[in-house]
């Protein structure tokens, strides 16, 4: 069974931004070969904390469902249609950069994060494709 966990990292936008008032703090995900999928997220949602957990298919699959769960509204009618890994750097220091594409109302909206952590840099990316729906 695997852990990653993350410290708290705020990684909030400018208050001019025009970028929705969403703010990941916590990524718990846990998996392995014997176990069912499961993350636990926290999401700052317009001031407010949001602790949701959630199982899934893979380790990808419950953090998005548990994103989805701790932004209620924001995720609502929003489909992914894009996810994407790639390696920046060499070797066991070497950086995941993901991308996420999401549509909503016909729309197509991408975050992207970069961590030594692919699960963590998931979170963020699809977090940060949220934040620009309605910009």
């Amino acid at each position: 069974m695997a852990t990653d966990a993350m410290p708290s990292v705020e990684a909030q936008s400018g208050a001019n931004s025009g970028l929705r008032p969403l703010t990941l703090k916590k990524v718990l995900v846990v998996t392995g070969n014997i176990e069912t999928p499961m993350a636990t997220v926290t999401i700052v949602v317009n001031g407010q904390h949001e602790t949701k957990q959630h199982h899934g298919r893979g380790p990808v699959d419950a953090l998005f469902k548990a994103i989805n769960e701790a932004v209620g509204q924001y995720a609502s009618g929003v489909e992914m249609t894009s996810y994407s890994v790639r390696s920046r750097g060499k070797g066991t220091g070497a950086q995941a950069q993901v991308k996420v594409c999401v549509e909503k109302g016909g729309k197509s909206y991408s975050g992207s994060y970069q961590h030594i952590d692919t699960l963590v840099a998931s979170a963020y990316a699809y977090v940060d494709a949220l934040k620009r729906i309605g910009t």
